[in-house]
């Protein structure tokens, strides 16, 4: 691999991508509507007017042996390249995803990064260089031969695929998808590793907005963002640590975050997935799922990051 080859990035013709509603210069055209119930069969699925998008799940259960374990994944889809002229998007694809295991202070992280992120790096790193001039000139050197630095995994570009007209997301054979049932299906698994899980995860609850009517503000540009999230779903299926595969049991978290600003010729940064910290969604029973939205910090608990796998995965709202 080169980190000069030209990878082909999906595309698409974002027609009303830029559009917003006459009445709410914030509001897109394919958000959900200010009031009432998330229509998920549209919802779950990618939006045209989003720079930035992320399905994200996480899991705490127990094997059939007892052991408690939890799990996360969180699927990025990033517009890497926009052509007002034509209205064609290019995006770029990364997936994180993880195992704990806080009984014996163990996880086991895994990061898929984009087919062409050596070259994305390299753009970065031309306008964003290293405090460490060394750092720096080392970096360049592995992403000019095309070699990622670990632990990160070039992803399989030939089997890169975003549906849009349902959940149906494949990053490198790392699955998300939704049955007819309502049912979302995730599978993730590095052979290479011993590390993986495939696990169904039956909503609980309903969709709840986070913030203002599901409008949020991330960022340092505070750039508005659409935001639900699923509190409680029962999680079944299996986990594999170490080659070794255990059927489980226990309960989950989903959410669905979309939005920022489409720029022309726009290139952002790819998420810092070899450094990425857990993100944690504590539990609080069935009167408090509702109201997790609403006290700072405990709002968002989907955007917190863990300080240490230790004190993350302790997940005290769980217990």
């Amino acid at each position: 691999m080169s980190a000069k080859r030209v990878i082909q990035i999906p595309e698409k013709k974002l027609t009303d991508a830029l559009v917003r509603k006459a009445d709410d210069p914030m509001w897109r055209l394919d958000w959900p509507d200010k009031e009432g119930p998330i229509d998920l069969a549209t919802q779950d699925l990618p939006h045209d007017s989003a720079n930035t998008e992320w399905w994200y799940l996480n899991s705490h259960f127990k094997t059939e042996q007892g052991k408690e374990l939890s799990i996360f994944a969180a699927f990025f889809r990033i517009v890497r390249h926009y052509d007002p002229a034509t209205q064609v998007a290019q995006y770029a694809h990364t997936l994180l995803y993880a195992v704990a295991d806080p009984a014996d202070q163990q996880y086991y992280p895994v990061g898929y990064v984009d087919p062409d992120c050596c070259h994305l790096i390299i753009e970065r790193l031309k306008t964003h260089k290293a405090t460490d001039k060394k750092i720096n000139i080392a970096m360049l050197e592995m992403l000019e031969q095309g070699v990622m630095p670990l632990p990160d995994v070039p992803m399989d570009d030939r089997t890169l695929r975003v549906a849009t007209d349902k959940l149906d997301l494949n990053f490198s054979g790392n699955t998300l998808t939704k049955d007819a049932h309502g049912v979302y299906h995730l599978k993730c698994h590095l052979e290479s590793r011993g590390v993986g899980f495939d696990l169904k995860f039956q909503p609980q609850k309903q969709a709840i907005r986070q913030g203002h009517k599901g409008l949020t503000h991330v960022g340092r540009k505070g750039e508005e963002m659409f935001y639900y999230f699923i509190p409680r779903h029962a999680v079944t299926g299996n986990v594999t640590l170490g080659g070794i595969t255990s059927k489980v049991v226990g309960q989950g978290w989903y959410d669905h975050e979309f939005g920022g600003t489409i720029q022309p010729s726009a290139t952002p940064a790819m998420p810092r997935i070899a450094s990425a910290a857990p993100l944690a969604s504590p539990h609080k029973g069935d009167d408090e799922d509702s109201k997790m939205q609403m006290d700072g910090d405990a709002a968002t608990p989907a955007t917190k990051k863990a300080k240490s796998t230790a004190s993350c995965w302790r997940f005290h709202g769980w217990r």
